[in-house]
């Protein structure tokens, strides 16, 4: 398996693991902040992978919207991993305020990777899909998208997170098919 060819598929599988583990880890001082760090850098070189992918399986420039979008992923993924860097060195002796502004920047972030995530899987879609698969995973991004900003709602009103707890799931298996039938697309000669 080259990254050439499976490269979204990499991206896709790799990205989930980060990701839960980088909810599952707390911010400590020490080891933990370094994995942590580690985990926020390997999201560049596996979104690289997937735009290596996706420039090999380029036919006739139908992934160039996709292309551009991941390119602009993982332009905020470094702009993330040098933000948190930056913001590291001081973060356990700030006051509170900066304290609450970094995680709103970060959280302000995480939900701007999460969309252009999106809207890049949207547009191979785009490429390949029928319509009916377009609307469901943009409603599946939605719902995903709505009960991670409304977290801090009242529980009467957080009808977006028991929504989302299926809609996640339903998201994660369909981006990964998504990067099993861009695999499965024949290369360029």
């Amino acid at each position: 398996m080259s990254f050439h060819e499976k490269g979204l598929y990499i991206y896709t599988v790799s990205i989930l693991l980060v990701t839960i583990l980088e909810f599952i880890l707390p911010y400590r001082p020490g080891l933990l902040n370094i994995v942590l760090h580690v985990l926020m850098f390997s999201k560049i070189p596996l979104t690289y992978i997937a735009i290596l992918n996706l420039k090999y399986k380029n036919k006739e420039s139908r992934f160039k919207i996709p292309i551009l979008v991941f390119v602009t992923l993982l332009a905020l993924f470094v702009v993330d991993f040098v933000s948190n860097i930056f913001c590291t060195i001081n973060f356990y002796s700030a006051d509170i305020e900066l304290m609450e502004l970094d995680f709103n920047y970060f959280f302000s972030l995480y939900i701007l990777e999460l969309l252009i995530e999106s809207i890049a899987f949207f547009s191979l879609l785009q490429t390949y899909a029928p319509k009916v698969k377009r609307i469901i995973w943009a409603l599946l991004s939605l719902f995903t998208l709505a009960a991670i900003i409304t977290k801090n709602v009242d529980e009467s009103e957080r009808l977006p997170l028991y929504i989302a707890i299926v809609a996640v799931p339903i998201r994660i298996a369909m981006q990964y098919g998504i990067s099993i039938d861009v695999a499965d697309l024949k290369d360029q000669p």
